[in-house]
C-alpha cells in the first residue's frame, strides 16, 4: 500500500540548520556571480560607474539575504532575486554567447534548494519580467551564436 505523501504546501518548513546550510551554499554561488560580473565588466573595459551600477543590485540582494531579522522567506527571495539579476548581467556581458542563458537555469536550480514555492515563483517571475522588458533572456536581443534565430 502506498503511503500518503503530503502536498508540498502541507510540509513543514526546512529545519533551520538545513535551511542555513543551503542558504550558505547558495551564497557561495552568489559570491561567484558577483566575482564573475565584476571581473567580466572590468575585462571589457567598463568604467567604474558602470561596474558599480552592475554590482549594486547584487550587493543589495546579498545585504537583504543576510539580515536574520527579515526571516527565512524574505531572505530566500532576496537571494533568488540576486541570482537572477546576476544571470541577467552575465547574459548582457556575454553578448550572444551560448553561455548567456545558462545562469538562469543555474539560478532556478539553486532556488529549488529552498524547497518552497515563494523563491521559485520569484525566480520564474524574474524570467517573465526580463522577457517582457527586454524581449529575450539576452537583454540586448543579440541572437545566440550557433543557434537558429
Amino acid at each position: 500500500m502506498r503511503s500518503h505523501r503530503p502536498h508540498p504546501a502541507e510540509r513543514p518548513p526546512l529545519e533551520f540548520s538545513t535551511w542555513i546550510g543551503r542558504h550558505q551554499l547558495i551564497s557561495v554561488a552568489m559570491t561567484a556571480t558577483i566575482t564573475l560580473v565584476v571581473g567580466w565588466s572590468a575585462a571589457v573595459g567598463h568604467s567604474g560607474a558602470t561596474l558599480l551600477a552592475y554590482v549594486a543590485p547584487l550587493l543589495v540582494a546579498v545585504a537583504l539575504a543576510t539580515r536574520p531579522a527579515l526571516g527565512e522567506s524574505v531572505r530566500s527571495c532576496a537571494m533568488v532575486v540576486g541570482l537572477f539579476t546576476g544571470a541577467a548581467l552575465v547574459a548582457e556581458l556575454a553578448q550572444g554567447s551560448v553561455i548567456a542563458p545558462i545562469g538562469y537555469f543555474l539560478a532556478l536550480c539553486l532556488a529549488s534548494l529552498y524547497e518552497r514555492y515563494a523563491p521559485l515563483v520569484v525566480g520564474v517571475l524574474m524570467l517573465f519580467v526580463h522577457e517582457a522588458l527586454f524581449g529575450t533572456v539576452i537583454p540586448d536581443g543579440t541572437p545566440i551564436h550557433g543557434l537558429p534565430h
